[in-house]
């Protein structure tokens, strides 16, 4: 209620019942002033009034109003309360690992965002993954659309790593459409705090009180101990595929990475999209994400990939065993064609056929894209110069399959490069892809 508003009220509760004259000649306020205001006060409920004798008499109604907005504040403290009972609820657990030498306490929108940005400096430097457990959203509501996407794109651009796990219930919150990093859902057990964990560094965010809080704790212990706890809700908790989603509305045109997610993608009436991802890891989850969402709809059961080479299993065996038994459980038939005929390629092909599906090495076929059909989906894979220095390496004799593999893959996997897909919804295309590589297992 402003200033006037609560002059007039005033007067009205005092005079019970009044018409506007009196109003305007007690308080000397402007007629255009006073019904204004008189106006103002009947829309929100404080003022009534009723016609006699072709007058219009003003009464006071807003004991109720009043009383309701006793009842939200006390019920905002309440809930103020119950966030700093859970809040401490959720530390006792930690208690014993905190070395209250090393705590800072912040305050404020403008200290929070320092803090943030300082977690990719940090990442950066030490090449750090850093990790999230929180409601989701609620730093975007708070900082801003601006500094949240800024924060999303400056990660992407900076390849950090990391995980989150938010609530499902924040699915539809508009932080998704630029949200980076290899996210999962819970439906209960999120904490009422934001934590972000980076080295042995404990951020712990309250954007709900006033002034914003921000704890930062430095103890090994205590953030070794919330990595834990994050690693087990981490096996529970869900990605965007397995749960019941609620999509904005198609996209209308192409689109690139930085603006769509796999489901828009699935739910789209768009055939032909160009996306562009910063390393192989990028493009195999958002791959992963997008079959897990397509397959349960699919008419046609069977995928097919062409390959210039196959060394993506022997690094992710567990994950190749995961998506086999996906596909099983829709009884997706799986037949893969592979350029390469190296060790590399044959130890590849093992453990694809080891867990169910059919591989042909040493096809050449055109081009130096690789491909993937799946019904009328088709993922086009631009071999790039990161890629093409690749396929020498693994076409060269000298190289073998020994200790430093894995961590030669894994670097291979994060290494930044512009990788380009082209995805397009083509019964057409897909149905000859498909035969020309079934022939070849004739």
């Amino acid at each position: 209620m402003t200033n006037t508003e609560a002059k007039i009220y005033t007067e009205i509760l005092r005079l019970k019942e009044t018409t506007i004259g009196p109003i305007i000649k007690i308080t000397g306020l402007h007629r255009g002033t006073v019904y204004n205001t008189i106006n103002n006060l009947i829309k929100k409920g404080f003022v009534s009034f009723v016609d006699k004798d072709r007058l219009r008499y003003y009464r006071g109604s807003g004991k109720k109003i009043f009383e309701n907005l006793i009842e939200e504040r006390e019920q905002d403290i309440n809930n103020k309360k119950n966030e700093i009972k859970e809040f401490f609820d959720y530390m006792n657990k930690f208690k014993d690992n905190i070395d209250e030498g090393n705590v800072e306490v912040f305050h404020g929108v403008e200290s929070f965002k320092s803090l943030f940005l300082e977690i990719f400096d940090r990442c950066q430097e030490n090449n750090y993954e850093y990790i999230f457990q929180g409601r989701g959203g609620e730093m975007y509501d708070v900082t801003g659309e601006g500094f949240d996407k800024y924060t999303q794109n400056l990660k992407k651009k900076l390849n950090i790593k990391c995980r989150l796990i938010v609530d499902k219930e924040t699915i539809n919150h508009p932080y998704h459409d630029h949200l980076y990093g290899n996210t999962k859902y819970l439906s209960k057990g999120i904490s009422p705090v934001n934590s972000w964990i980076y080295g042995d560094i404990l951020l712990l965010v309250l954007f709900r009180t006033k002034p914003l809080t921000i704890i930062k704790i430095k103890s090994k212990n205590l953030a070794d101990s919330f990595r834990d706890n994050f690693e087990y809700l981490w096996k529970i908790a869900k990605p965007i595929n397995y749960l019941k989603n609620n999509c904005s509305d198609p996209i209308n045109n192409s689109s690139s990475y930085t603006n769509i997610s796999p489901i828009q993608i699935v739910q789209s009436e768009v055939n032909y999209h160009t996306l562009y991802f910063n390393n192989l890891a990028e493009r195999r989850d958002f791959l992963d994400e997008f079959e897990l969402l397509a397959i349960p709809k699919l008419k046609n059961k069977i995928r097919i990939s062409m390959f210039i080479h196959g060394y993506y299993p022997i690094s992710n065996q567990r994950k190749i065993k995961e998506k086999m038994e996906w596909y099983r459980k829709y009884k997706i038939k799986v037949y893969r064609i592979c350029k390469g005929n190296t060790e590399i390629d044959k130890i590849a092909a093992s453990i694809w056929d080891m867990y169910g599906a059919k591989t042909k090495l040493g096809i050449n076929f055109n081009g130096d894209s690789s491909f993937i059909v799946f019904d009328d989906y088709i993922w086009q894979m631009i071999n790039n110069k990161h890629l093409k220095e690749m396929d020498k390496i693994f076409n060269s004799s000298n190289f073998k399959l020994n200790k430093y593999y894995f961590d030669f893959m894994d670097k291979f996997y994060y290494k930044k490069s512009r990788i380009k897909v082209i995805i397009q919804k083509n019964p057409a295309l897909a149905k000859m892809i498909r035969e020309q590589v079934l022939s070849y297992f004739k």
